[in-house]
């Protein structure tokens, strides 16, 4: 505290301010047990914890998962390290990350007084999940007896460990399976005197993380107006980096008397 006195005839004038000598903070670190990444799960809830250890005054610490603020997820606690009012601030983000956010950055951002611009320091995301679910896939406008080719985008990561085809007269009793070879993280098989509009396919997925099944319906009539089918958009979609693709032609002109494809 800095104080200015003014004596005249009788009396003082007085004048405080309070004076702050500024110290640059030390460089903010991530305290995070991978320095490469980050990894997390898509179900559980992560803190993670940015700190700065000295700094006067105290710092102010903001996050970003790509180009988004996230900071308020996260809570800052303020600690003075002795007393000439230099503090340790540690920020801890609590947060629940979803699979489209696997890849992106995040970042801890650090301002002060002493600063032109903020200090960052940041850690790329691997969030590991089970293949994403997604609604049933209908595919119009097959013609009987002819050769028809099946794509089907998923996310998964890491990478499927088992993959196949299911077939049946319903999706509660399938019939028959066959296997998908591995080729490069995109995967193809046939299905050859089976395939048939009237059953109902089902393309299972599993990693280390769980097992997802992905409905197929097969239609010989044109897609309804409002419908989002994937006959007509699939290949419109751009699938995301970890994405992968399911094919399957199907060929068996033994059935085409029973609608099949």
């Amino acid at each position: 505290m800095w104080t200015c006195k003014v004596f005249v005839v009788g009396k003082s004038l007085v004048g405080s301010k309070n004076v702050i000598v500024t110290i640059k903070p030390t460089s903010p670190i991530l305290e995070v047990d991978n320095q490469r990444s980050l990894d997390v799960t898509n179900e559980d809830e992560t803190p993670v914890k940015c700190s700065v250890a000295a700094a006067r005054p105290a710092v102010i610490i903001r996050w970003y998962l790509g180009d988004r603020d996230v900071t308020v997820s996260a809570e800052t606690e303020e600690t003075p390290t002795d007393k000439g009012g230099i503090y340790k601030s540690v920020s801890t983000l609590r947060r629940t990350f979803q699979p489209t956010e696997n890849g992106q950055l995040l970042m801890c951002s650090v301002t002060h007084k002493t600063l032109y611009s903020p200090e960052n320091t940041s850690i790329p995301l691997n969030v590991v999940f089970k293949p994403v679910e997604k609604p049933i896939s209908t595919f119009y406008q097959i013609s009987p007896g002819s050769d028809y080719e099946v794509k089907l985008n998923f996310s998964a990561n890491p990478k499927p460990i088992n993959k196949e085809w299911r077939y049946g007269d319903s999706f509660e009793e399938m019939e028959g399976s066959l296997g998908i070879p591995d080729t490069d993280g995109h995967y193809t098989t046939d299905i050859e005197a089976k395939a048939d509009a009237n059953k109902r396919y089902l393309l299972v997925v599993e990693n280390q993380y769980g097992e997802t099944q992905y409905k197929v319906n097969l239609s010989i009539h044109d897609a309804p107006q409002d419908d989002d089918s994937e006959t007509s958009n699939h290949d419109k979609i751009p699938p995301t980096e970890l994405s992968v693709s399911e094919g399957i032609v199907f060929d068996d002109e033994t059935e085409s008397s029973k609608s099949g494809c």
